[in-house]
């Protein structure tokens, strides 16, 4: 009779542990966030040419206005791969979900200038530097 005392006792321990833990697990699962569907591109173009820069790829195609003082920033619903995207030239560029990508350029020098900073940068570097070769 002890033994059974002393065991049921054990189980209720047992179930204030687990009860609060399966509780919090639920929870966490539950108020995941959804997923990033998006890539911001941003960026500063010295000596414009035109008040648009053009991306465009993979049944994709997007213009974004150019402000008189050469900046330009959008939110671009796209897939993982790779896209061009123009102004006055065009270039090579690799977008993802998630990607908060900023590129800097001088129009009169495109290649020569096209620099890229955030995330996503080091991939689009190495492209543009592949371009100078």
């Amino acid at each position: 009779m002890y033994s059974s005392i002393k065991t049921s006792k054990t189980l209720m321990k047992l179930l204030r542990l687990l009860i609060p833990a399966f509780a919090l697990m639920l929870f966490l699962s539950c108020s995941t966030e959804p997923p990033i569907d998006y890539a911001i591109f941003s960026g500063k173009i010295e000596n414009q040419e035109g008040n648009v820069i053009k991306v465009q790829g993979n049944d994709f195609e997007k213009e974004i206005a150019v402000a008189e003082d050469g900046t330009f920033s959008d939110t671009l619903r796209i897939e993982t791969g790779y896209y061009s995207f123009s102004h006055a030239e065009y270039s090579s560029i690799y977008l993802a979900p998630g990607h908060n990508l900023n590129l800097t350029l001088n129009a009169v020098e495109f290649d020569e200038t096209v620099k890229y900073t955030g995330q996503g940068s080091e991939i689009n570097n190495y492209m543009a530097s592949k371009t100078l070769k």
